[in-house]
Formats: structure tokens, sequence, C-alpha cells
């Protein structure tokens, strides 16, 4: 399961309500302003993540998969801006 939410983070993004998922909303807003890049900052490296999922207590698989779904995830709405 961790696999397949690390592989397609936009499939498994959460639902919000009937109109569509959290991903969804993402892509929306980025498409009516033409960019995120005013709203969000993505200069979290790689290992502030794994610290801030270290520091909450994640370890081993889930651990490893967090932090790959949070990497690619961060990559895809920067590269919607």
């Amino acid at each position: 399961m961790a696999k397949s939410v690390v592989d397609a983070p936009e499939i498994y993004s959460t639902a919000f309500g009937y109109s569509g998922t959290y991903w969804d909303y993402v892509r929306e807003i980025a498409d009516e302003r033409g960019s995120l890049s005013d709203l969000l900052s993505f200069d979290l490296s790689r290992d502030d993540v794994a610290a801030i999922l270290s520091e909450a207590g994640f370890k081993g698989y889930r651990f490893d998969a967090a932090l790959a779904w949070i990497m690619k995830a961060a990559a895809m709405i920067s590269d919607l801006s």
C-alpha cells in the first residue's frame, strides 16, 4: 500500500466531498491563479522533511513512504507553479 501511495499521490489524495480530492483543488487553484509561487514556498529540503518526520515519530517503512510521498507531492505542486 505504501508503495502505491508513493507512486501515485494524485490518486491517493484525500477526497474532499463530492467535488474531488485535495489534488483536484490544488490544480484548480493553480489554473485560476496562473501560479502558486506567491502562496507556497518549497524551500524545505529533503533533510528538513526527514527531521520533521523523525521528530513526529515516523520510523521504518512508514518514515520512508512518508518522506517519499511528501517530496513527490511537493515536486508535483511546485511543477504547477
